[in-house]
């Protein structure tokens, strides 16, 4: 049971920061909330703590570091379409998309 929570924890941040993320962007700017998720996921990613039995810090971070994932993606859709021209904005979202899932799977060769 604790284990599923904490496995969990990163998807409920995830999840619930989606159109709050794009709202922000769009409100305020897509570079600053790219910079604020970027501290945030930092921040937490570094102070996790590798002590199995504190529980509930991992399960605080994880949603945390969930929450600031999670408003990346429209964040990043938001900056695309500030910046690029409509003609070739597809085209700019699909060569940045295709290339998450290429340098993901490209590390994967040259990391063990």
């Amino acid at each position: 049971k604790t284990q599923g929570m904490i496995y969990s924890a990163y998807y409920n941040g995830y999840t619930f920061t989606q159109v709050p993320g794009g709202w922000a962007a769009s409100r305020y700017g897509g570079k600053i909330v790219l910079t604020l998720c970027f501290i945030l996921w930092s921040f937490f990613s570094v102070t996790m703590t590798s002590d199995g039995s504190k529980t509930r810090r991992i399960y605080f971070t994880r949603i945390i570091i969930g929450a600031s994932m999670g408003a990346i993606f429209p964040t990043f859709h938001c900056v695309l379409a500030q910046c690029t021209p409509v003609r070739i904005r597809s085209r700019a979202v699909a060569f940045s998309t295709s290339g998450m899932y290429f340098g993901g799977s490209l590390a994967m060769v040259f990391i063990p």
